[in-house]
């Protein structure tokens, strides 16, 4: 099969073009920063100073990060800080950080807070407000004016101990 290729070296301008799987795979990081670039217009279009995501695939468009996409759809395990003019931090499933390590789109990993009564052995609320002071010290620590953050799905508990933390929350 005849694919058609960019020229080598050219900037990416096209993602809509076929490409070949080696190519792909010599220009996937490339292709994960242009999507961080992305998603990082469309929060300063959206006045977005900090998203906080625990869609596996939203993380994913994000930052390539992949863990247990199916079984994270269920049990919000994992999530992803990013900051508009920041770092990004990919709260990983223990024993799992490896997995993102070697990606340009994660500059910081940490084990996660499971926020899932499963994942919470029954202690969702608990499990929930450990969360929300985990991310409040991340954001704090990172930029102490930030007050609003986008989510989007997290349970019910886990936006209401962001909330506790002061947070104001957007979709």
């Amino acid at each position: 099969m005849h694919s058609i290729l960019p020229v080598q070296g050219a900037p990416v301008t096209g993602w809509h073009e076929v490409w070949s799987t080696d190519t792909l795979e010599a220009r996937r990081n490339e292709f994960y920063m242009a999507r961080l670039a992305q998603v990082r217009s469309c929060m300063r279009k959206a006045g977005v100073p900090a998203l906080l995501i625990v869609d596996p695939n939203n993380i994913f468009y994000a930052t390539g990060a992949r863990n247990m996409m199916v079984f994270c759809l269920r049990a919000p395990t994992r999530y992803l800080l990013l900051l508009e003019s920041g770092p990004s931090v990919l709260y990983e499933y223990a024993g799992a950080e490896h997995l993102a390590s070697a990606l340009p789109t994660v500059t910081h990993i940490k084990p996660s807070i499971a926020v899932s009564y499963l994942g919470s052995a029954g202690q969702l609320a608990d499990a929930c407000r450990r969360f929300a002071r985990e991310i409040a010290s991340t954001v704090h620590a990172l930029d102490p004016s930030i007050q609003t953050l986008a989510v989007d799905r997290f349970p019910f508990a886990a936006t209401d101990a962001l909330r506790g933390e002061g947070f104001a929350l957007r979709d």
